[in-house]
């Protein structure tokens, strides 16, 4: 069977579909930007399509078991049963897309491989740890951390694969996402971790306005860099590159409405 996104993102939810946590938990998140860099990223290999499909599969398990357990929130003695359960069953349901990756991967015998994401997962922890538990960090090295964060899985599978020519236009156009989720969630009222974070004093000399233009200011930074290494990817991303294309002639950072707010 040929290797398509299609495929690969319907293939990732069936294994994901879980009747009893789907009761109590909400349903894993797909992180489409990193699929679709992943995607390309193994496609330019020679492996063959069952081992690709798994390859991308098992690295994106390890990502939405990262960010399920980043879902669990703080106890609280005054929660209900119901969110007590939801946030136990949250735990166990990172635990078990863990699980899930280390069976598939088992299937290919490749040891590196496991090797590879093991070590990812180590250094995102690390991070978080870093960037969520280091008081009076600069703003730069908040957001350097934040930039390794968001792109170490694919980081370290291109170096693996031998492609390390994808890695700094993933570390540059995976934090303009997050950035930019970060502005949707904030004009929704939702949870905003980095505004969070940066809003206390993890981060020195920081004000709630500061904060928004400071995101703004990154955002445009970091969109204009993606751009410009978008263009200069190697040819076998080719297709990557004029999907990608469309993406940014189409799509601008825009944080006015996000300024006027705060």
């Amino acid at each position: 069977m040929e290797l398509s996104l299609e495929n690969i993102e319907e293939e990732l939810k069936h294994i994901l579909q879980h009747r009893y946590l789907q009761k109590y938990i909400q349903t894993p998140i797909i992180d489409q930007n990193k699929l679709i860099l992943l995607y390309h990223l193994i496609e330019a290999t020679p492996l063959e399509i069952e081992e690709k499909k798994k390859y991308i599969i098992t690295t994106m398990l390890v990502q939405i078991a990262l960010d399920t357990h980043d879902l669990v929130s703080e106890t609280n003695s005054n929660e209900s049963s119901e969110k007590k359960k939801s946030r136990q069953l949250t735990v166990l349901a990172g635990d078990y897309y863990s699980g899930l990756y280390y069976y598939i991967l088992s299937k290919l015998n490749d040891v590196p491989m496991i090797h590879t994401l093991a070590s990812a997962i180590k250094e995102m922890n690390e991070l978080k740890m870093y960037m969520y538990y280091e008081k009076q960090q600069t703003l730069t090295i908040f957001l350097s951390r934040l930039k390794k964060l968001e792109a170490k899985l694919i980081t370290r599978v291109g170096e693996h694969l031998r492609f390390p020519d994808i890695n700094e236009f993933a570390e540059n156009w995976l934090l303009t996402s997050k950035l930019t989720k970060e502005k949707h969630n904030f004009l929704m009222n939702k949870n905003t971790p980095v505004l969070n974070a940066l809003n206390t004093d993890l981060v020195s000399g920081i004000t709630r306005h500061d904060c928004v233009k400071t995101i703004e200011k990154a955002m445009n930074k970091y969109w204009e860099k993606s751009s410009s290494l978008l263009h200069e990817l190697p040819s076998q991303f080719f297709l990557l590159r004029t999907e990608l294309e469309d993406f940014f002639h189409d799509e601008t950072p825009d944080f006015s409405s996000l300024l006027e707010q705060g």
